[in-house]
């Protein structure tokens, strides 16, 4: 079995053997989906969903029907991602300029990451935003320790996961200004920590040499790919 969605508002479950659709929800009324996510961990089973009706819909396979919606975003869902190590933990990135935490057994998102970490002295706005633009992307690395944002802004933020403070680090050269969700990837089994990113036409490779990720260094350093010839064009 493996799930699709897309922007025709469509969440569909399909047998690998037949290659037919097994079980499509029906609740969705045709709202744009930009992302949908099942945990590795869970035995809950759930699908999260995220689109353009600002709530994230959890779908259970066993029962072909919506559990239940978080709301708590104002503009659309852009990318949902589950903790790799607790199973009811859920990431939200939305077009509010915000990323959110949620238990989906409780009714509102625990928390909001705040890119000031909760300081706004010379701050002229008092409402908490995650990036300085549309949120894009969220994804938790895979020990789950951290959790790793992109936005419109054209940065990347790397958070503590288990206390959603911004730890500053600067991922240097990229151009994000994409409407819909940026999908990057954080190497696995890597015996150095790797973050591919995409940036106009090219995916840039940062090695986290602050990761072990510590505060400590303030700049990772940055391979760029070409995507098109898939060459390491130099280190910055």
């Amino acid at each position: 079995m493996f799930v699709t969605s897309g922007t025709d508002g469509a969440l569909k479950l399909w047998d690998a053997n037949t290659m037919t659709p097994a079980l499509e929800f029906e609740d969705f009324c045709g709202d744009v989906i930009y992302q949908h996510a099942m945990s590795e961990i869970a035995g809950h089973g759930l699908i999260a969903v995220g689109g353009q009706a600002r709530k994230v819909k959890l779908c259970d396979p066993a029962s072909g029907a919506s559990t239940h919606e978080l709301v708590g975003h104002r503009d659309a869902i852009l990318s949902v991602a589950w903790s790799p190590t607790d199973e009811y933990t859920l990431a939200t990135a939305s077009r509010d300029n915000t990323v959110m935490l949620w238990d989906v057994r409780a009714a509102g998102p625990i928390q909001v990451l705040d890119q000031h970490n909760g300081e706004r002295h010379g701050f002229s706005s008092t409402v908490v935003t995650t990036h300085t633009g549309e949120c894009n992307g969220v994804s938790f690395t895979p020990d789950g320790r951290h959790i790793v944002t992109t936005g419109t802004d054209s940065r990347v933020r790397l958070w503590q996961a288990s206390n959603c403070k911004n730890l500053f680090v600067n991922y240097v050269g990229i151009v994000n200004s994409n409407p819909r969700r940026t999908s990057f990837c954080i190497s696995p089994r890597s015996s150095v920590p790797l973050l591919f990113h995409p940036s106009k036409a090219d995916i840039n490779v940062y090695v986290r040499i602050c990761a072990r990720f510590s505060a400590s260094s303030s700049l990772c350093q940055m391979l760029a790919a070409s995507a098109k010839s898939g060459v390491v064009m130099g280190m910055l």
